[in-house]
């Protein structure tokens, strides 16, 4: 019987040690307010700058600093379209080797064929003082014509 109330003790014990190492229930927070849907009313801004004078208004020293930034803008603007242009002609070039290493040939460019036509420069010959030549349009293969526009006076021979 002993040995009973020492093995009850004991559960006892253990059981007290357990419930005093226990910690109490934290309480619960409130609960937060639903986040508001509405937008803010204000739109936040950059750096205000003053309202723009017309050219006419503005000083030597502004027009000045404004032809400075815009110089500035354009370097910047012809900077970046070099690196684009580069960068796109690396790609080409890269993706033009690889079509060639896996023997496919890259699209010939299309060249539209000129277009036919039959116009002739007018022949200028040498004609004789105060004799005007009348110029006319030659067919494919023909030799040039000339007419003298001074009654009596001979064409010169065509060669």
């Amino acid at each position: 019987m002993r040995s009973r109330t020492l093995l009850v003790l004991a559960l006892l014990v253990a059981a007290a040690g357990m419930a005093h190492t226990q910690t109490p229930p934290r309480p619960t927070p409130p609960p937060e307010p639903a986040p508001q849907l509405i937008p803010p009313t204000t739109v936040p801004q950059g750096p205000r700058t003053a309202p723009e004078l017309p050219l006419s208004e503005r000083s030597l020293d502004q027009l000045l600093d404004r032809l400075e930034a815009l110089r500035a803008q354009k370097a910047e603007l012809e900077k970046q379209e070099q690196d684009v242009v580069k960068e796109i002609r690396r790609k080409a070039e890269k993706q033009s080797d690889r079509l060639q290493r896996l023997g496919v040939a890259p699209n010939e460019q299309f060249v539209p064929p000129a277009p036919a036509t039959t116009s002739y420069a007018p022949a200028i010959l040498p004609t004789p003082a105060g004799v005007i030549p009348a110029v006319q349009s030659l067919p494919p293969g023909a030799g040039p014509v000339v007419q003298p526009l001074a009654p009596g006076v001979p064409p010169l021979p065509t060669r």
